[in-house]
């Protein structure tokens, strides 16, 4: 995995939360995205759970362009090339005055240049901390992949709107689907469905793994899904970003965060029930 430093994140919703930009990308590289075929770069990993989507299971996934599996060696070729977009996976560092490197899904557009950081972004999700195993997360890996495809075609539709705009005109569909979380992602005055109950009165199950990378395959269309990027103990001081996507099409309904102390862990709070219940 190569190390890229990215000055802007589409996914986060908050202006100082890993130094994000709300605004969309521009409107002609969003015209020439549509246009474009996406290379799909593959990892030196030739077992990570990204490569694994690129060869096997895309297909079921992205439907915004036609695309073509490519080697980095590949892409360093290509990436001149105007009309063509990439995805792939990376790091990248975040932040100013305390910086942390996250594990990145980019999506970009080619630029004449030949230079990686001119290359024309159009979306960047945060997949976890750049020290957090990939076993805790490649479950729910399918469902990053169909957001950025949502995203696309949203902002496709949607000129000049942002990744806050857009949960905001989401979030009221909250109550329409099933949250499924995992224990370990939960706080302990949360981490059942009975002490949910208390805060957050839609239709909530708690359970393994699995069943969500299961739902996310098999498109349940009932079902939304947490996305936590945490450091789960690889760094100090550190701040939580939850997300909420459903499992069908990756649709963002639910953003926040927090800094981790001791009286607020790495995982879904509390008051994170409360806000969803609004």
């Amino acid at each position: 995995m190569r190390k890229i430093i990215v000055l802007a994140v589409l996914f986060a919703i908050s202006a100082h939360c890993i130094n994000a930009q709300l605004t969309a990308p521009a409107k002609e590289d969003v015209e020439a995205f549509n246009k474009s075929k996406t290379y799909v770069v593959l990892e030196d990993n030739p077992f990570s759970v990204f490569n694994a989507y690129a060869t096997e299971g895309l297909e079921k996934i992205w439907k915004i362009t036609p695309f073509e599996v490519i080697s980095y060696e590949e892409f360093e070729k290509k990436m001149s090339d105007t009309r063509s977009s990439f995805l792939y996976v990376a790091q990248a560092s975040f932040g100013k005055s305390q910086s942390y490197d996250y594990t990145i899904i980019n999506l970009l557009m080619g630029d004449a240049s030949k230079n990686l950081n001119k290359l024309h972004d159009l979306c960047i999700v945060p997949v976890a901390y750049a020290e957090v195993d990939e076993e805790s997360y490649e479950y729910r890996f399918g469902a990053l992949l169909k957001f950025v495809d949502y995203y696309m075609k949203y902002i496709s539709k949607n000129p000049g709107k942002d990744i806050e705009q857009m949960v905001k005109e989401n979030a009221t569909e909250m109550n329409k689907y099933e949250l499924w979380l995992t224990k370990s992602e939960l706080a302990v005055n949360v981490n059942t469905v009975e002490k949910i109950k208390k805060y957050y009165p839609y239709a909530v199950k708690i359970v393994e793994p699995e069943e969500i990378d299961k739902a996310i395959e098999e498109n349940y269309s009932n079902v939304a899904l947490l996305h936590k990027v945490g450091p789960e103990g690889t760094v100090l001081g550190a701040t939580c970003y939850k997300f909420i996507i459903t499992a069908k099409e990756g649709k963002p309904l639910y953003f926040s965060e927090h800094k981790i102390t001791s009286e607020k862990p790495d995982a879904f709070l509390e008051e994170d029930f409360k806000k969803l219940s609004k």
